[in-house]
């Protein structure tokens, strides 16, 4: 009884000193905006793996900016290139850092860093026209300058397979290519209502399986929806 009193009173103790030390770490940190300013808000952001300086971010409307120090100074990729300023998602590749894949209706990619883009899908939404615009029932203007509709909010390049990228659109759509963007399956699971395809994760230890996640307040359904696949989308948990 003694042995188990005085284990507790150690584990306590060293949780304590921990968590003082953590305190004394983050208590020091403060958050600032590195910028830029541009259309309101950034969609999504992604560093570079072995690179603690270079990262890039996309906004709602402005583009894909690149900086190369840590946010001193950033410049736009983007310009020239795209039809449209919302930027949904941004992804580099694990194999190659000059890599990278972004999207709009449809997926980018460069392999110089941004000096050059290629459109290698077709078009990855349900395109409804009827719902493109300012603003609509049961989608609302937020006012950030970017389209609401029929834009690709999650891509992830696969870090098993340099060629497997999986996309994810905020009309409830998640398309799968393995041969670097030549062709392009549908792989929604059958009974996923539609929403935005929030976010898509590729398994660390098994490159078939994948994580999809789906919200749709939008409709009014509050409700958190993960789906998983194991064998690249043709069967959904």
């Amino acid at each position: 009884m003694k042995n188990h009193i005085l284990i507790l009173l150690f584990t306590l103790f060293s949780l304590s000193s921990n968590s003082q030390t953590l305190d004394s770490i983050f208590n020091t940190l403060k958050f600032r905006n590195i910028g830029p300013f541009r259309g309101g808000r950034s969609n999504a952001g992604s560093g570079v793996n072995g690179d603690p300086l270079t990262y890039y971010m996309t906004t709602t409307g402005g583009g894909v900016w690149k900086t190369t120090d840590a946010g001193q100074h950033w410049r736009n990729i983007s310009d020239g290139f795209f039809k449209s300023g919302s930027v949904g998602a941004i992804s580099v590749s694990s194999s190659d850092p000059n890599t990278i894949y972004h999207a709009g209706n449809v997926v980018f990619k460069t392999q110089n860093g941004g000096i050059d883009w290629e459109v290698i899908s077709p078009d990855l939404t349900r395109n409804d026209k009827t719902k493109q615009g300012p603003g609509g029932t049961p989608f609302t203007n937020e006012a950030a300058g970017g389209e609401n509709y029929n834009t690709l909010m999650s891509l992830v390049a696969s870090t098993h397979n340099p060629d497997v990228l999986w996309a994810g659109s905020d009309d409830g759509l998640i398309h799968l290519t393995q041969d670097g963007g030549e062709t392009w399956n549908n792989v929604t699971p059958k009974k996923m209502e539609e929403g935005i395809v929030n976010s898509l994760e590729v398994s660390p230890h098994n490159p078939a399986k994948a994580y999809a996640v789906l919200m749709r307040y939008k409709f009014m359904d509050l409700t958190p929806y993960v789906y998983k696949t194991e064998d690249y989308g043709a069967n959904w948990d």
